[in-house]
């Protein structure tokens, strides 16, 4: 079985793609904006990862989001739920925990099939 990993640094890849699965490393967005913005930073840096490594949402199989503070839980679902394709939604844990960098309020993990 054939193990990728792309965009490595020395000590982590942005992707790894293994049996045909890609799995994608934590996606943050700008430290400062509000939760709504953030989110839609790193839904965008998703879509940019799973095209450029042969997915896309529709073939998400799983999501870990780590929210800064619980009290943000509906914001960030707003715009989690407008970004998902309807039907094509993945298992998903949400959990409340704190960042190397407290103005980052939210990071998320994803694993999907390639298409």
């Amino acid at each position: 079985m054939q193990l990728q990993r792309y965009e490595g640094n020395g000590r982590m890849s942005q992707a790894v793609v293994h049996n045909g699965v890609l799995y994608l490393c934590g996606q943050t967005g700008t430290p400062g904006d509000d939760v709504a913005a953030q989110m839609k930073t790193i839904l965008g840096k998703i879509d940019a990862l799973l095209n450029r490594y042969g997915s896309d949402k529709e073939h998400l199989l799983s999501a870990v989001i780590y929210i800064q503070h619980i009290n943000m839980f509906q914001e960030m679902n707003a715009v989690w739920d407008a970004w998902l394709v309807p039907g094509c939604e993945p298992v998903r844990t949400c959990v409340e925990a704190k960042a190397n960098d407290l103005k980052k309020l939210v990071e998320i993990t994803v694993t999907a099939a390639l298409k």
